[in-house]
Order: C-alpha cells, then structure tokens, then sequence
C-alpha cells in the first residue's frame, strides 16, 4: 500500500508539471476537419461503458477509452500521461461501485472533472465472499457430494498440477482483489444496461443539445434491443428446473439476479489465478449432485481449470464474456455489449438443460 501511494504522489507531480504545459481549456474537443465542428470529448473507464456511450454518441462526440480496452479493468492504474489527457475532458463516464478502484485517485488529481456514475441509484448487490455463499447455497448438497469428490480426488489433482504452471503464466501480475462494500460487476445485466443508457442519453444531450435528437433516436433504440433481449430470454429461464451455472469468477450476480438463476463461482468477485485443486474438487462434486452439463471459463481467456473439471464431471466446456477488457470475436471482428450479453445468455441457457 505504501508503495501505491508513493507511486500515485509521484504521478500526481508529474501531471502537475505537465498541466502547466496542456493545450488551452477553451478548446477541448476534437475539430471535425470536414464539417469545422468543435466536438465534446467524452471520455469512458473501459470496454462496456465506452462500447454504451460509442453506440449513443455515433459521430457527434469525441468517445475515448481512458484505460486501454484490452486491459483488465480490475488492475489497471492511470499515469500521470494518463490523467493530463483526461484533463481535457468534457466528461468521464465510468460504472462505479468500485469497479474503478483508480477514480478517487483521479477525482483528487482532477477535481473539476465531470464524472458520470452510472452505478449511482441503482439496487447494488452486497459484495460477500465467494466461499461463503457457496457454503450457504450449496450446504444442502454436501452429503450427496461427498462421495464424488473423494472418487475424483486423485484425477483431479493430476488435471490440476498439469495446468498450474500455465496458469501462473497466463495470469501474472492480476493479484488485485475487490474490497468495496458491493459487488461491482453491475454492468452484467441487461436492466442495469437500460437504465445506463438512459442515463448516458440525459448526460450527452446536457452536453450538446444540438445534438440531444440524434443521440436520444440511438438511446431509445438500443433500449429497445435491450428491453427485447431481456424479455425474451425472461421466458426462457422461466422454463428451466435447473437454475444454477458455474462460472469462472463472481461476475453474473446482476444477470442471475435478472432472470432468477444462481452462479457458483470457482473464484472470487476478482479472477487471481486457475481455481485451486480444492476448488475443482468441489466443482466436480456439485455438477455431479446438482445435475450441471456445463462448466463456464472467461471468453479470451485461459480454460485450463474449465476443462479439467469438465473432463473429470464428464460435461462441456464453454465460454462466458465477463467483459472487463475488449476480445475481439473470430478473425478479429468487433463485438459489441449487446453481442457478448446475447452470447452469454444463449450459453448459460443451452448449458442449464431442459
């Protein structure tokens, strides 16, 4: 912790001095060089908010990623390039609850900057310890499970020495661990979606109303999209008798939420390493006793735990989009919010059986 502050003191100092030498405040946007139209910059915190705020903006703002879109949101910490940039911004969109561990840090640094919370006023989930709610969501199973887990001990301990050295190297450096009050993966549910947009569309035409029109047709557009997926997918889950998915971190309370389902997590509200041998034990035994054909791994990321636990309960494999950085889809092509939410709900409700 001292070493942080020190290194934030030292970013601090270096964005002073470099603010004595930032272009003027009475041009801050970016100049159409085809229309001569001064353009608000707007800047967001990463993947999901920038990808919202892109889609309601179009052409008539300047919508920039304050951390790079590939990064992990939960490591990510600004340099003092960083903040001097992001002092010529018109505003700052960011998820809140949390997610931002770096914002008070920036709010310091940038006081009068304008920051759009779209987490403010919504109904948050209460962040816990990812043992503890599988003890209480999954007490009931622990007789029942005892036996498979003893039967898949050694199996699983060979998956797991196999994968362990990858694994530390897939994941090296990401060791940050969530400590706010609620769970900040906010952002993964589709009714949380809708009132962001809502939110991002009443923020940009304050911002520009000029262009209040444009962005609010897109607004109630992808409202709509929004409103359709949830309803349908509503119905879906409604006809499941198997309501519990194993996902890789603690990510998909807010979509659980949405549609009465229930994540197992093998990790935290944060995705440290590969699950532990104890982890994959556990996991094996509930898929057994709970009936669960598919255990999930992050989208763009390393399966290694996944599939050892897949093996060993004799199901599949597949991937779910927790969305704290950009992954390009196959041959590189751009997915949006709307693309990966729809992907994770047709793969959690495949996965969840008749």
């Amino acid at each position: 912790m001292l070493k942080k502050s020190i290194r934030f003191l030292l970013v601090l100092t270096a964005f002073a001095l470099a603010a004595c030498q930032k272009a003027p405040a009475n041009n801050p946007g970016e100049m159409d060089t085809t229309s001569k139209e001064v353009k608000q910059v707007v800047y967001t915190s990463f993947f999901p908010i920038y990808d919202l705020t892109q889609s309601l903006a179009g052409p008539d703002f300047d919508v920039r990623s304050f951390m790079p879109l590939e990064a992990e949101a939960h490591d990510w910490e600004p340099s003092a390039k960083d903040i001097k940039e992001l002092s010529q911004a018109d505003l700052l969109v960011v998820n809140g609850a949390g997610m931002e561990a770096w914002l008070p840090k920036v709010q310091e640094a940038l006081p009068d900057l304008k920051v759009l919370d779209l987490s403010q006023g919504l109904d948050l989930i209460k962040a816990s310890h990812h043992h503890d709610d599988a003890d209480e969501d999954h007490d009931h199973d622990h007789d029942d499970a005892e036996e498979a887990h003893d039967h898949d001990h050694d199996d699983a301990e060979e998956a797991h020495d196999h994968d362990h050295d990858e694994a530390e190297e897939d994941h090296e450096g990401h060791h940050h661990h969530h400590h706010g009050p609620n769970d900040p993966h906010s952002f993964l549910s589709l009714s949380n979606a809708i009132q962001y947009v809502d939110k991002i569309n009443q923020a940009l035409g304050e911002l520009n109303p000029d262009k209040k029109a444009a962005v609010n047709d897109r607004a109630q557009a992808l409202s709509k999209d929004f409103k359709d997926l949830l309803d349908q997918y509503k119905e879906v889950f409604a006809q499941k008798k198997n309501k519990t998915f194993i996902v890789p971190h603690q990510a998909f309370g807010y979509l659980a939420r949405d549609f009465g389902l229930e994540q197992y997590p093998l990790q935290g509200l944060t995705s440290v390493s590969e699950p532990d041998l104890k982890t994959i034990q556990e996991a094996i035994a509930a898929c057994k006793t709970l009936g669960i054909k598919t255990v999930f791994y992050e989208f763009g990321g390393p399966s290694k735990g996944a599939e050892a636990i897949a093996k060993e309960a004799k199901i599949e494999a597949a991937p779910l989009a927790t969305m704290e950085m950009k992954v390009p889809g196959k041959d590189g092509q751009d997915l949006h919010y709307k693309d990966l939410m729809e992907m994770n709900l047709k793969n959690i409700a495949e996965s969840l059986g008749q």
